[in-house]
């Protein structure tokens, strides 16, 4: 799980989430009311900051809706499925661990993806 470490300053704060680990950094746009596949990772965890909009995240039986600053973690093995809910949204994820986009094991997909 991250910490997140702030710290201020005169100018404001910084957040900082990872320091010195192995890990990808991606943005998710969303498109409105789309969604992922319900899938789990073998080799990565993620941690997710919602930047911009609102979303229904679906995290193994849970069901939970996140707006903009919300952040959630996803372990390793753990199911998932994140929908947009009405505007474009935006995710920042950092992923931790051996990234492989293949690591994406599918269990249902509304595009017909496997």
């Amino acid at each position: 799980m991250i910490e997140v470490y702030e710290e201020n300053r005169p100018w404001g704060k910084f957040e900082k989430f990872v320091e010195n680990e192995k890990c990808t950094v991606k943005l998710l746009h969303l498109n409105p009311h789309s969604q992922t596949s319900l899938q789990y990772h073998h080799k990565r965890e993620e941690w997710w900051k919602v930047l911009k909009g609102s979303i229904s995240v679906e995290l193994d039986d849970n069901k939970s809706i996140l707006y903009e600053n919300d952040v959630i973690f996803i372990s390793r093995g753990s199911k998932h499925r994140v929908k947009n809910l009405q505007s474009p949204s935006t995710i920042l994820e950092i992923s931790m661990g051996d990234f492989d986009e293949s690591d994406i094991v599918r269990l249902e997909d509304a595009y017909n993806r496997k």
